[in-house]
């Protein structure tokens, strides 16, 4: 399992900051996502096959389930892998 951080440039687009961070197995269709609140990991209603394998529509779908007033679904945002979840 993988974690993946998601950012997001400010309003002014100078900065960028984490939105949050998920984790999961790309490569399983069944691996559950969850999601990081703080030290802890909580289950979302997704899969991996959810969002088709690919690490930014699981994002997409999070960020639309979460719905926060934290950040806009109108700026663009990005995704990479921070680490391997094994090793945690």
């Amino acid at each position: 399992m993988a974690v993946y951080e998601i950012m997001q440039a400010t309003e002014d687009g100078y900065d960028n900051y984490v939105v949050f961070n998920f984790r999961c197995d790309l490569a399983q269709a069944a691996c559950p996502v969850e999601i990081e609140f703080g030290s802890e990991w909580d289950a979302t209603p997704f899969q991996v096959a959810d969002g088709r394998h690919d690490a930014m529509q699981v994002a997409d779908l999070l960020m639309r389930w979460q719905d926060g007033d934290w950040y806009s679904m109108s700026r663009p945002f990005s995704v990479k892998e921070v680490s391997d979840a094994k090793a945690q």
